[in-house]
């Protein structure tokens, strides 16, 4: 659902469920017995009600009390008028989506305001105290299925009392009726939401003043009962083989499940470690995950699970298994939980069979529509024959069987369950999966699909087959790749070098060495950092950055220099640094999205090749051309310095904007603001004046920027001409900053570390103790 809706859960994504309750959700289902509503494929608001913020009469330029909010920091700055709608998305590239937003809030509050006063404050509390979760949904700004009415969708359980200061949910004090103790949690606010769908029922609604948006709250329905019991069997039989093949009983949890077939795949891939070092490594996994760390009552990652912390003692041989599963821990995860996935999966496309859609006339014509479009995709992604994308559509293709199973128009069904909101959407996630193939990919030519179809892949393509080829020196993608396709290969190999600061590292960092590395020809991506740190952020923070984003591919590595672009340079200079990679070795500059990053490389290039003289070594430089990164969602340039005071204000819907979708916002915060000294008063010198490098402060340094324009060296051509015609500042002033600089000054406090009574992971690797808190 996105936005501050986050992620709605399938049954294999809440790790307390235990598989009785699972099972007994299958049959609950089976039985037609399950109450819930559509689940829509629109795009997502927050949506409230300034009640003194209203008057009679109001414009679409008028600030009037309809709210909207995407994130945490628009609920702190009380909602979006319809004007900051506008405005927010102003530089969108879908200007469609900026209409839909701003029309549809304009129908909202048009509607609410028709309410009498009281029942206002009933249902959104004095002033914009609660919020709804809403969807858009929209003819004109389709995702995968196309609707065919504009309609602002409350959603019945998606309701909550939000807190202006922290942007969260509020908590309030109750009393638990079983135990009769307070417990703390967020208000229940159905009550509220059914006085709002009431309401909605008994008011007549002005279409053409709406724009043509009719609001509505979600209808209930009870989804249909299956027809064909093998289905429910099929599934729970699954599930106890599943279970019981890793020594799990029907009253233990999925998390309990995930933790015993890491266990097992960790076996079955030849990577054998001591009881003790397994734990710690199976038990930082787990903390890896977001969902798994909160069903533990744990914020961040205790110390000793630090991966320093583990690797200290280990022999050689250990440390690199070690590191591997680490680097790895996402596919891991995600093997782990698979076999379960998969069963929910087949479950619910049967459950979803003939499903409906409430907001769609023609349902039949629907599938069609949806299936041509899987269909278009598939033969795109076939006829480019990218490797990625290849690969990304055999794990889709093999849920969904075949694009003639499509059998709905409706996304899925949302229904709760002891406390847990849940979602069936069956072929749908592969279905969005597929058509959102291509974002960014790296290169090479494969054949079609259909010519690969007699080719069968091994059993042991899993982890258990990831770690031995691992092992052998070989690459997991390209081997499995091989196995399936023919990949074509090219003559030159690759070694991208990166300069840069990184702290932090952003989303757009993560995408270009990623990126890079993905790409079938590049052997290795060498990333040349600054040895000190920089705004409090150390290399060993970043290092958990990158962590905490997913772990970098293997290809990755770093090399210290406290002036990383000279370090290109000189790395090529330096046989030790050349002879780690073949003679037929082509190194290039990478580039991102920032500034003159595009024409940088190609001056790199540019300059080897005119200076044949400075190059003792005689290596290829070659430009790569494409500048593999991601921006953020209104097109502007990811910035370091943006992220750092981002985190430091609070300011999530900024930092947000910077890390990759689904981390953890707090996680991240800490490790930016965890203890480390303060930046030294030499360090932000040398900061600034690497941030403000266009500023010339004598004429030697104008000479000589003048001098890089025809021999670009470390600036751009674009910079040198720039400097080249700058006015000189007073040297005074530099020199000022110069003997200010002499005496460095740090300090700083660091955060205190978790009390003895913050929960631990306890007991052996099966059955460990959960501890979390009573559901409210």
């Amino acid at each position: 659902m996105g936005a501050l809706a986050g992620h709605m859960s399938h049954l294999y994504d809440n790790p307390r469920l235990t598989f009785s309750k699972l099972k007994e959700i299958f049959v609950e289902a089976a039985m037609g017995n399950l109450e819930g509503t559509e689940k829509t494929d629109g795009q997502n608001l927050y949506l409230s009600f300034s009640v003194p913020n209203q008057k009679l009469d109001f414009t679409e330029t008028d600030d009037g009390p309809g709210r909207a909010a995407r994130n945490k920091g628009n609920i702190k700055s009380g909602g979006l008028t319809v004007r900051q709608v506008v405005s927010k998305f102003d530089d969108h590239p879908n200007q469609k989506l900026k209409k839909s937003f701003s029309h549809a809030l304009h129908a909202f509050e048009n509607v609410i305001k028709s309410f009498p006063r009281e029942k206002q404050i009933e249902i959104f509390g004095p002033d914009t105290d609660i919020y709804y979760n809403a969807e858009i949904i929209n003819p004109e700004t389709p995702n995968v299925i196309n609707y065919d009415n504009k309609l602002v969708t409350l959603h019945r359980g998606g309701g909550g009392y939000f807190d202006k200061e922290t942007g969260g949910e509020k908590e309030f004090e109750t009393r638990d009726p079983e135990s009769g103790e307070l417990v703390a949690g967020p208000r229940d606010v159905s009550g509220n939401a059914e006085i709002l769908a009431a309401s909605l029922e008994d008011v007549i609604q002005d279409m053409e003043s709406n724009k043509g948006f009719k609001v509505i709250m979600d209808a209930i329905f009870k989804l249909k009962a299956i027809d064909n019991r093998e289905d429910l069997q099929k599934a729970i039989s699954g599930i106890n083989s599943e279970t019981s093949s890793e020594g799990i009983s029907e009253n233990q949890m999925i998390i309990e499940y995930v933790i015993a077939r890491i266990g097992t795949l960790l076996k079955q891939s030849g990577i054998q470690l001591d009881s003790s070092t397994e734990s710690l490594v199976i038990k930082r996994l787990i903390l890896l995950s977001a969902p798994y760390k909160k069903a533990y009552g744990y914020d961040k990652m205790p110390k000793e699970l630090a991966p320093a912390k583990i690797l200290k003692d280990l022999p050689a041989r250990d440390k690199n298994k070690v590191l591997y599963i680490f680097k790895n821990h996402k596919d891991i995860l995600k093997q782990a939980i698979q076999p379960i996935e998969h069963i929910v999966h087949d479950f619910s496309v049967s459950m979803l069979e003939g499903l409906e859609s409430l907001f769609i006339l023609d349902n039949k014509k629907g599938i069609e529509k949806i299936k041509e479009k899987v269909r278009a995709a598939k033969e795109k992604i076939e006829k480019e024959g990218i490797a990625t994308n290849i690969k990304i559509l055999l794990q889709q293709m093999e849920k969904l069987k075949s694009i003639e199973t499509i059998s709905t128009a409706a996304e899925g069904f949302v229904f709760d369950y002891d406390g847990y909101t849940y979602k069936f959407t069956g072929n749908f996630a592969p279905i969005n999966q597929i058509l959102g193939i291509g974002k960014y990919d790296g290169r090479g030519t494969l054949p079609s699909l259909d010519a690969v179809k007699t080719h069968r892949v091994p059993r042991e393509t899993g982890l258990a087959a990831k770690g031995r080829m691992k092992f052998e020196g070989q690459n997991l993608v390209h081997e499995v790749l091989n196995i399936l396709i023919p990949e074509k290969k090219s003559t030159n190999r690759y070694v991208v070098l990166i300069p840069g600061g990184f702290k932090p590292p952003h989303k757009g960092h993560y995408a270009m060495f990623e990126n890079y590395a993905k790409m079938p020809n590049v052997e290795a991506v060498v990333v040349l950092w600054g040895e000190k740190g920089r705004g409090g952020m150390s290399k060993d923070k970043a290092h958990q950055l990158f962590e905490l984003y997913g772990g970098l591919n293997d290809k990755v590595q770093f090399v210290d220099h406290d002036r990383p672009f000279t370090a290109a340079f000189k790395v090529l200079g330096d046989p030790k640094f050349v002879s780690q990679f073949g003679e037929d070795t082509t190194f290039a500059l990478g580039c991102g999205a920032k500034g003159d990053d595009e024409a940088r490389a190609a001056n790199f290039a540019k300059w080897f090749d005119e200076h044949p003289d400075q190059n003792p070594l005689g290596v290829s430089v070659e430009d790569l051309g494409a500048c593999p990164a991601e921006m953020t969602d209104s097109g502007d340039v990811l910035s370091a310095s943006r992220m750092r005071e981002a985190a430091e204000k609070g300011d999530d819907e900024t930092l947000a904007l910077h890390v990759p979708e689904g981390v953890d916002l707090e996680s991240v915060k800490n490790i930016i603001l965890s203890g480390e000294d303060s930046e030294s008063l030499e360090e932000m010198i040398y900061e600034m004046i690497e941030d403000l490098i266009n500023e010339v402060s004598t004429e030697k340094q104008r000479n000589w920027a003048c001098s890089q324009i025809d021999n670009p060296d470390e600036l751009t051509v674009k910079q040198a001409k720039e400097m080249c015609s700058s006015e000189i500042k007073e040297e005074e002033e530099l020199e000022e900053i110069s003997a200010a600089g002499g005496g460095a000054v740090s300090g700083g406090a660091g955060l205190e570390s978790p009390g003895d009574d913050h929960p631990r992971l306890k007991g052996a690797i099966r059955g460990i103790k959960i501890t979390y808190e009573r559901q409210v």
